[in-house]
């Protein structure tokens, strides 16, 4: 029985057909022999089409278990390849050792194969390592400890392949490199042999070895002992550059930054450790004396008669608070204007800087100077709303420029933020300004009303006067 219920419009008109299909094939023969003849057809089509799915099953199957061991050979080749890695590391890290203590305790009367002698064997690694010694000594001289050279940084190539992750040398490369080392070595010996021939005493066949008087005595006839040893120091740069993998210019680089440091780290020790000069202080000059003291009385008599008391002057008013009784400031022609009263007020009791912080400053400016040899005095200070300016009046033989060279050096000092200012003269005056910014709590707002009612702006002749602040000294600017 066929649910008609919760059915779309499609699958509804879908059964309709169907059962309309069915109905006619149940009363027409003709109809009923059609469909008979195609169900051989579907089922033939459908075998195919399941045998087709098998197989695609078993390929999907095949590849699945090839992937698999594609990926387990892989794994496999990576492990023997760290493990050769890892032990080909170490097996260099140990020769290098091993070859590097039989040269340092080599030894000439060592038993080996050009000396025989019946002494004990005093190389630390024994008899083996007297003979590999002696042997390398013979063949390259001092230039064999390039060998001891090859084989540390095998093993530090090796260690950057396990622990960074760094791409292993291909064959090709590595016999490259082994062709650039063998060049290192020739030209090593052919140094040695010819420049160094005097440091060869103790060794079996001299500085050089076999190889490096061979080398040297065939080219040398041609180029001459500089020339030899010049081409040989151009392919030594060249070849050990391409058997170690490094860069010259990288390696100079490094160098030059080394250095810099290094003469950094001098200069700043010896900086600190110079003899610095006393510190001036204001009892310098005066001489101490043993003994009772007599103290003179501070206050003497005065010869003059009193005076008489006189009444105390009324106090007069300030020019801003006369000029803020007018209403009007440019009432002349009898048209209204803004009144004086608009403007703020400044306020009556505003923080600066006292006469102790202007003597304190004064003080340790002379004391910072005397530290960098630059004898100097502060002779005055003029207080302005942002800075305060001292001037400085110089010792004769020291130079303004000796100033301005430790402007950072004082600015620090007085925790100025390196916004010092140096003024070389002052207009008027045979003095050079230094100009220190005021903290937070003692910088002043200028308001306009103060320069307004000054007696710059009153006074003023322009017809058109502009109240543009103050200046450096506090001084009104119009």
């Amino acid at each position: 029985m066929l649910s008609w219920k919760r059915r779309s419009k499609r699958e509804l008109r879908t059964e309709s057909i169907k059962v309309g299909f069915n109905s006619l094939t149940l009363y027409n023969p003709w109809l009923m022999s059609i469909r008979k003849a195609k169900k051989p057809a579907i089922i033939s089509e459908w075998r195919e089409n399941k045998i087709a799915q098998e197989k695609a099953q078993q390929e999907a199957g095949l590849v699945a278990r090839q992937f698999a061991r594609e990926k387990v050979m892989t794994t496999v080749a990576r492990g023997a390849r760290s493990a050769v890695t890892f032990v080909s590391a170490f097996a260099g890290l140990l020769l290098a050792v091993l070859l590097a203590i039989s040269l340092f305790t080599y030894t000439s009367t060592d038993p080996g194969f050009s000396v025989t002698g019946a002494k004990g064997v005093e190389n630390l690694c024994g008899i083996s390592g007297a003979w590999i010694a002696d042997i390398f000594y013979w063949l390259f001289g001092y230039s064999a400890w390039w060998i001891v050279v090859v084989l540390a940084s095998l093993f530090v190539s090796n260690l950057l392949v396990i622990c960074a992750r760094r791409e292993p040398n291909t064959w090709p490369r590595a016999f490259g490199s082994f062709l650039c080392f063998i060049l290192v070595m020739l030209s090593s010996v052919c140094i040695e042999a010819l420049q160094f021939g005097y440091l060869g005493g103790n060794l079996p066949s001299g500085a050089g070895g076999l190889f490096g008087h061979e080398i040297a005595s065939f080219i040398a006839p041609y180029l001459g002992i500089w020339g030899s040893t010049v081409l040989s120091l151009f392919v030594l740069g060249l070849s050990s550059s391409a058997a170690f993998g490094f860069s010259w210019g990288t390696f100079f680089d490094v160098l030059g930054i080394c250095c810099e440091a290094v003469v950094k780290y001098v200069l700043h020790c010896f900086s600190r450790t110079r003899t610095q000069e006393k510190p001036y202080s204001p009892l310098d000059g005066v001489t101490v004396q043993d003994g009772p003291v007599t103290v003179k009385p501070f206050v003497v008599p005065s010869t003059n008669p009193p005076r008489k008391p006189t009444k105390p002057s009324r106090e007069r008013p300030s020019r801003i608070n006369a000029t803020q009784e007018q209403r009007e400031l440019f009432g002349k022609d009898g048209r209204a204007v803004a009144s004086f009263e608009l403007l703020q007020r400044p306020p009556e009791h505003r923080d600066s800087v006292n006469e102790d912080a202007i003597g304190i400053t004064s003080r340790l400016i002379e004391s910072k100077l005397k530290t960098y040899h630059v004898d100097a005095r502060v002779v005055d200070a003029r207080v302005g709303p942002v800075i305060t300016q001292y001037w400085l009046e110089l010792s004769e033989g020291v130079k303004g420029s000796q100033v301005e060279k430790i402007r950072k050096d004082l600015a620090r000092a007085l925790s100025a933020d390196n916004s010092i200012r140096i003024v070389p003269v002052i207009s008027g005056t045979p003095y050079m300004g230094l100009e220190i910014p005021n903290n937070n709590q003692q910088r002043q707002t200028v308001y306009l009303s103060e320069v307004i009612g000054s007696a710059e702006f009153e006074n003023a002749r322009s017809l058109l006067t502009l109240a543009l602040g103050k200046d450096i000294g506090g001084n009104p600017v119009v």
